[in-house]
């Protein structure tokens, strides 16, 4: 890998690697040294399999689960650029029109400003001052989008942004599935690799995203050292769906947890990817109505007062 490569971090980060093996320390030890590139996950599927003495399979296994995600994360990407590109092109649109195109009306009212309609003299003073102010407009409209984006970077945003994502009707749902997926596909590859449930549900609390859920599994962690079953736990938690808790009590008690993990895994990846195509279905027309009604009424009133223009004057 250190001689094929062309990138110099790579290179630098092999030979480190390398050294530590050398040194003695195990594969697994020596991935501890870099959490930043290597999750928790990571670390303990690779102590499981140089303990059972299949290190190869693991790490064949790690392969797999990082493509799942990685494609998972592309389609939810790929879903997403369309809305933004039409959101972003509707909001340079009216920018366009308040800033530009209606501004040139401004001579042709002027006269008969007073008599104009009421929509139609707000929707002027709106253009000039616009035109007048374009970094004020571009802030008015930008900053308030952004300024909440960092804030639920933000510690304190996050916990509200988790919070409310798991209450909010419309949002809820594609949460919680998404939340399911990560937790149940982590919990399969762990489990099936010999992970004990205890450390595989340690591992999952940090996989998961939301805060919430990371609550809920260090809880669910906590009733299994007391001899409870986690399906029970989580069932009533009432966080994550019945019927994924339903089915791992199930896995718990016939010994194939690690298989049903997968099984629910696999349902809640489809369930989540037919969640997002419907959005997008709604998404889509939905943009293109407000753009259009937002263009169609400045539109409209121009060309209304531009016909009737003589009447008013007169």
């Amino acid at each position: 890998m250190k001689q094929n490569s062309n990138k110099t971090v790579f290179k630098d980060f092999t030979g480190e690697l390398e050294r530590k093996l050398k040194e003695g320390k195990s594969f697994s030890q020596a991935l501890a040294d870099y959490p930043k590139f290597f999750s928790p996950m990571y670390v303990n599927m690779a102590r499981a399999g140089e303990e059972g003495g299949i290190l190869p399979a693991m790490l064949r296994k790690v392969t797999e689960y990082q493509a799942t995600f990685q494609e998972l994360k592309q389609f939810v990407v790929s879903a997403s650029i369309y809305p933004l590109i039409l959101m972003g092109v509707g909001l340079v649109a009216i920018i366009i029109l308040l800033t530009t195109i209606l501004p040139r009306f401004e001579i042709l009212f002027e006269g008969v400003g007073k008599q104009l309609p009421f929509h139609v003299q707000l929707l002027m003073k709106t253009a000039k001052l616009a035109s007048s102010h374009v970094m004020l407009t571009l802030l008015v409209i930008i900053g308030p989008p952004v300024a909440v984006f960092f804030y639920f970077r933000s510690k304190p945003g996050k916990i509200l942004f988790d919070r409310l994502a798991i209450r909010t009707p419309l949002l809820s749902g594609y949460v919680r599935d998404l939340e399911t997926t990560r937790i149940f596909r982590t919990l399969e590859v762990l489990v099936d690799n010999g992970v004990h449930l205890a450390t595989a549900l340690k591992i999952s609390s940090g996989v998961a995203g939301n805060l919430e859920f990371q609550r809920l599994l260090r809880r669910a962690t906590e009733a299994l050292k007391e001899g409870r079953q986690v399906g029970q736990k989580l069932k009533t938690e009432k966080l994550l769906p019945e019927l994924a808790a339903d089915l791992l009590s199930l896995g718990e008690e016939s010994g194939q947890v690690g298989q049903v993990c997968g099984q629910i895994a696999n349902y809640y990846e489809k369930e989540l990817r037919t969640r997002i195509k419907r959005l997008l279905s709604f998404i889509e027309p939905f943009f293109i109505l407000i753009i259009a009604v937002i263009a169609g009424y400045v539109v409209i009133s121009m060309l209304t007062v531009i016909l009737s223009i003589n009447e008013i004057a007169g």
